[in-house]
């Protein structure tokens, strides 16, 4: 096929896979990137086995090449609204099935979750500290099990701490889906 039929029919695909994408939160991208080609270097004898090779006036070589790229990315799915922009929320089950919802800053702080007890009148009774709470994470876009781990833990190192406790929802430590739900343990 030629040239010159070739370009408008792949516009055309792109317009028409853009138009579709554009409901569902999609975003395009597309750029230019100039690369070096470095076949074009070459060295040595050219083939010939014996004698010099023959002097090439074939003009000036192209040094770089042209490449065009086209990336799609689809946003992440609609978070809940959170009251504080720098102050990260995360929902905790508790021994009794009750859901709390502490944020990064109590956990570093205290480095102990805190749950507090009502009696069978309503009243609170007092507080109790559970040292090995589990803390449910949900994951957000461009997250890694490294970045949580800074997040819980301080540091990235204990990353492989969160993939043993969550290996049934996550297929491949190095990429975790946004959405996740992974349960973090709390020393």
């Amino acid at each position: 096929m030629p040239k010159h039929v070739i370009k408008p029919l792949v516009f055309l695909f792109i317009v028409f896979l853009v138009s579709g994408c554009s409901s569902s939160k999609v975003m395009v991208r597309s750029y230019m990137q100039d690369k070096t080609r470095i076949d074009q270097k070459m060295n040595g004898n050219a083939g010939y086995l014996l004698g010099s090779p023959v002097a090439e006036d074939a003009g000036e070589k192209k040094t770089t090449r042209k490449i065009y790229v086209l990336e799609f990315s689809k946003a992440a799915p609609d978070q809940q609204e959170e009251s504080d922009e720098n102050v990260v929320k995360y929902k905790q089950n508790d021994e009794s099935g009750n859901e709390q919802i502490i944020n990064t800053q109590e956990i570093r702080s205290r480095g102990l979750t805190q749950v507090e007890l009502p009696s069978s009148s309503g009243e609170l009774v007092g507080t109790v500290i559970v040292e090995n709470s589990v803390v449910e994470y949900i994951v957000e876009k461009d997250d890694t099990l490294q970045k949580i781990s800074k997040k819980f833990y301080g540091e990235y190192s204990k990353w492989p701490k969160i993939y043993e406790n969550n290996k049934e929802v996550i297929e491949n430590p190095d990429f975790v889906r946004p959405g996740t739900v992974l349960k973090i343990s709390i020393e």
